[in-house]
């Protein structure tokens, strides 16, 4: 998409070029160069691709202006390279025990649903999940539970000598805490890694997007309900606190597939330690920048 841009831009520089302009006035000048863009086919194409490149909305004029723009295989269909490495700064390295947590919240951004996924050097990763879909449960409730659960978790590591680490993908769940908990939410937040912020973002491109499931397609991970939006989650919760079971367990299902899905995408940064897509089978060349 990015060469088209380029391309397109430099064919109506050219042509923007041979207009003559019935003053000489700067601002005149700017309009006009502006109505040329807004109507040639080319113009139509370049704002097209430029939405696209920045994920706006497209209006149908935009959607129709480069119907016959055959973009290159690469740009039409996506490779499955999800994430590209663009510097060598290394994976943070694991720890004894690493817990993935990942909140659920309504239209009111009341938390309703903590989940958290415990995993260790050996033995497998174990999903424990604190919530309740009754709105009579108040959130600082809940807190507290998922909070003692992880006083216990570094109390053990703590008896053991052993080194424990949260993580978190994006600022949502370490705001809400702050919120419900304030200070007594230290002993998570100090430990906490956000990964979006602290790891992805400064150090790889992702040309699907920055979204937990983007960029979790790069690995074994999957969701029970693969296609969800927020009007979906509040929807389900609605819809428990109706006295639905069916949907209480489908959002503590989705709660779970978010944990693993971010213990998956972590594995994923590890096993790379060269510059390059993240995918363990493919290599992507070392002057891929």
């Amino acid at each position: 998409i990015h060469t088209h841009i380029a391309a397109l831009a430099s064919e109506l520089g050219a042509a923007i070029s041979e207009l003559e302009f019935p003053s000489d006035n700067f601002v005149t000048i700017r309009r006009s160069v502006r109505a040329y863009i807004a109507t040639s086919p080319t113009g139509q194409k370049l704002d097209r691709l430029v939405a696209e490149l920045l994920g706006a909305p497209l209006t149908d004029d935009q959607e129709s202006a480069v119907a016959d723009l055959d973009l290159p295989a690469a740009a039409a269909d996506h490779s499955d390279v999800r994430l590209i490495r663009l510097t060598n700064t290394p994976a943070p390295k694991p720890a004894d025990v690493e817990i993935d947590f990942d909140c659920e919240y309504d239209d009111t951004a009341r938390v309703y649903l903590w989940g958290a996924l415990r995993s260790t050097t050996s033995g497998p990763a174990t999903y424990t999940s604190f919530g309740d879909p009754s709105p009579t449960i108040g959130e600082h409730q809940l807190a507290e539970q998922f909070l003692n659960w992880c006083r216990q978790q570094i109390s053990q590591a703590e008896e053991t000598n052993a080194d424990i680490r949260f993580f978190h993908y994006g600022p949502t769940d370490t705001q809400h805490l702050t919120r419900i908990l304030g200070a007594a939410a230290d002993p998570i937040l100090s430990r906490s890694v956000n990964y979006l912020n602290d790891v992805i973002r400064p150090n790889f491109y992702a040309p699907h997007g920055y979204g937990l499931k983007q960029i979790a397609a790069a690995t074994d991970a999957h969701w029970r309900t693969p296609i969800v939006t927020g009007a979906d989650t509040i929807a389900w919760i609605h819809a428990a606190r109706t006295g639905d079971p069916t949907a209480w367990d489908t959002l503590v299902a989705y709660n779970e597939d978010d944990t693993r899905a971010l213990h998956a995408v972590r594995a994923l940064v590890r096993d790379t330690d060269t510059v390059g897509d993240t995918r363990p089978t493919s290599r992507a060349p070392e002057n891929q920048t």
